[in-house]
């Protein structure tokens, strides 16, 4: 297989969710998009994430519904972003 450059491969879609979206339904796309983190957004811009690990951790363990928890209570609030996420919307 030949070998690319990193700015040869196509970016992939960020998997984005809004804060008030359920954990389920970002979990789901996360698995529909084969990726470990979702983006929480809003008109606002990025307000936080969630990945696998912070899923398991806070929702799981602590015994949380996923169809009823809303990412805005689990993700993890104001990451630092850098390039087109800065003004992400």
């Amino acid at each position: 297989m030949p070998s690319q450059r990193i700015g040869d491969v196509e970016k992939l879609a960020p998997c984005v969710a809004k804060p008030e979206d359920t954990v389920l339904d970002a979990a789901r796309r996360m698995v529909d998009q084969g990726v470990c983190l979702v983006a929480v957004v809003d008109g606002q811009g990025l307000k936080g994430t969630l990945t696998i690990r912070e899923l398991v951790k806070r929702v799981v363990l602590e015994g949380h519904n996923p169809a009823k928890t809303r990412l805005k209570d689990v993700m993890m609030p104001n990451p630092v972003a850098a390039g087109e996420w800065e003004n992400w919307h």
